[in-house]
């Protein structure tokens, strides 16, 4: 009789302790961070729509700066394409867009020739 009641209460702080620890495998999900900082400022990379990188490498192209396909995909040749066009109107060059470079671009593109 005894040993059944040891073996009872055996049994039942088993099931207490794997109670208790049960806790410990159920994990609960980790907050999600959600980010209020203001987003940086982009000058131009790949991300940019196709339909705009097909205009800036028309304008390059136009100017004698973009020899590449006229394909919208902002590659090596349309950063260098741009690195140039920096280059020769004293601007930075960085290779990639920002406003001081797409300024002169449009203003060099909407230029009359003679």
């Amino acid at each position: 009789m005894k040993i059944n009641h040891i073996a009872a209460g055996s049994a039942m702080s088993g099931l207490l302790l794997l109670s208790a620890c049960g806790s410990w495998f159920h994990s609960t999900p980790a907050p999600t961070h959600t980010s209020t900082a203001p987003a940086p400022v982009v000058t131009h990379d790949s991300s940019q729509s196709t339909g705009s990188t097909h205009d800036i490498q028309a304008q390059l192209a136009r100017q004698g700066y973009y020899h590449g396909p006229i394909d919208g995909v902002w590659g090596v040749a349309t950063e260098g394409a741009v690195r140039n066009f920096q280059q020769n109107n004293n601007l930075p060059a960085t290779g990639k867009l920002d406003n001081a470079t797409m300024l002169v671009l449009h203003d060099t593109s909407n230029a009359p020739t003679n």
